[in-house]
């Protein structure tokens, strides 16, 4: 497996790992994140103020959207990787870039995160048909489950390949996300629950109603973000809960927060895979979430019905009281090797793409 290049000046006789240079749509995700440096690197052009240039003569900021700026950087990455259904979503200008990027003959991966009609934020932002164009063409399509695989093969005629989306965390972040956990007595803590009511695919009154149904029962903490809180104000189950609201969590206060939990409630009722479900696994933390998608493919949950767009109340209280089996608790070697599979599947999917050259496309993949 590719290794993480060593910080530092280079010494006599060693040589750069030379890592594919990928440019990703969206950029700036963190499920790309995790990989850069490890085993893609950012194309040169996509940095911020190349060379700390200020003057006049410094280059246009960078527009991956741009026919124009994509074709005089053309050269400065060797694949593109688009990530469909990703948030903040896809920006409309999308097939006119990849139209860009074909003709280049760059080779185009697709990853489906989420498709239109699922009702969630960033799937319902697309429309079918300009979803059918980029994975028409791409050189290969790939999604997280084999569930996934089959719903996009019936919805497109397309069969992705599987890879697993994998940790959140790795490394020395998911060793810490662990001992803060033990130390936190998590298992001991409060439920959480992330109150989004902009998200339409989050029952946030369905969550709260099984909190006033546990009526102070079971310690709970709910997360808001203050331009949200009027929107649940007054309910009563907040009076029975831990009301914490904020402007804005960093990403290592929202680790914090579910690493003292003794469960994560995510109240979907929509959607194909969830981000959330991989880091509570990352961190150990039981998931209870509404049984939909194909979230329980991707590490197992404690599943609670859904019905007409309206998460079981009852179910998901009792759920919330009940504690949860070790079967949906990770261990620490489960998502080390979770890991080394997601980055080994990369790094050949990366190879393959790079050394092909001129863009083909190929839906070969095996049989989900």
């Amino acid at each position: 497996m590719t290794t993480a290049r060593p910080q530092g000046p280079w010494q006599a006789g060693f040589e750069p790992i030379d890592l594919p240079r990928v440019l990703h749509y969206p950029d700036a995700t963190r499920y790309a994140a995790r990989m850069e440096g490890h085993l893609t690197r950012a194309p040169a052009s996509m940095g911020d103020d190349v060379a700390g240039q200020h003057d006049d003569h410094a280059d246009p900021p960078a527009d991956p959207y741009d026919p124009m700026w994509l074709r005089e950087h053309s050269q400065d990455w060797d694949i593109v990787h688009v990530h469909v259904g990703l948030p903040p979503g896809t920006d409309p200008r999308l097939p006119i870039a990849l139209d860009t990027h074909r003709r280049q003959g760059t080779p185009v991966l697709v990853t489906v995160h989420d498709l239109p009609g699922s009702g969630t934020i960033a799937g319902d932002a697309l429309d079918m048909p300009s979803v059918q164009r980029v994975l028409a063409d791409a050189w290969l399509v790939t999604t997280f489950t084999t569930g996934a695989a089959r719903t996009i093969l019936e919805r497109t005629g397309i069969r992705p390949r599987v890879i697993p989306h994998g940790p959140m965390l790795s490394g020395a972040d998911l060793l810490r996300a662990r001992r803060y956990r033990t130390a936190c007595g998590g298992e001991w803590g409060p439920i959480l629950v992330e109150l989004e009511p902009h998200h339409p695919a989050n029952d946030v009154d369905g969550a709260l109603d099984a909190c006033a149904l546990l009526a102070g029962s079971m310690p709970v903490r709910l997360l808001v973000h203050a331009v949200h809180e009027h929107a649940v104000a007054g309910h009563p189950g907040i009076q029975a809960a831990d009301l914490v609201v904020h402007h804005g969590m960093a990403f290592d206060q929202v680790v914090d927060h579910i690493a003292a939990a003794r469960a994560l409630v995510l109240p979907r009722t929509a959607g194909l895979h969830s981000q959330r479900l991989e880091l509570a696994a990352d961190i150990g933390t039981p998931v209870i979430s509404g049984r939909v998608g194909h979230l329980a493919e991707q590490h197992p949950v404690v599943g609670v019905p859904v019905h007409d767009g309206r998460i079981d109340v009852a179910a998901l209280a009792e759920a919330m009281l009940t504690p949860a089996e070790h079967s949906v608790t990770s261990r620490v070697e489960d998502r080390e090797r979770a890991w080394a599979e997601v980055c080994m599947a990369h790094e050949r999917l990366y190879s393959t793409a790079r050394s092909h050259g001129a863009h083909v496309p190929d839906h070969s993949a095996s049989t989900p």
